[in-house]
């Protein structure tokens, strides 16, 4: 093999690696994404469970 043929095999071995990780790193990524958007709904539902509760204690309270 020469010089030339084996730095091609590294090149090429080192861009499919660089391939993999960025479709690894994607993947990672649609997941963080998803898990922010389940945070922010449920972060949501507490707001709206915490107004709801305190409002009802007010009215509860009132004369």
């Amino acid at each position: 093999m020469t010089t030339k043929s084996v730095l091609l095999e590294r090149v090429i071995r080192n861009e499919l690696a660089l391939e993999t990780t960025l479709s690894e790193i994607m993947k990672t990524n649609a997941k963080v994404v998803e898990g922010l958007k389940q945070l922010e709904d449920e972060k949501q539902k507490w707001r709206l469970r915490c107004r709801w509760y305190v409002a009802s204690m007010i009215s509860s309270k009132s004369p």
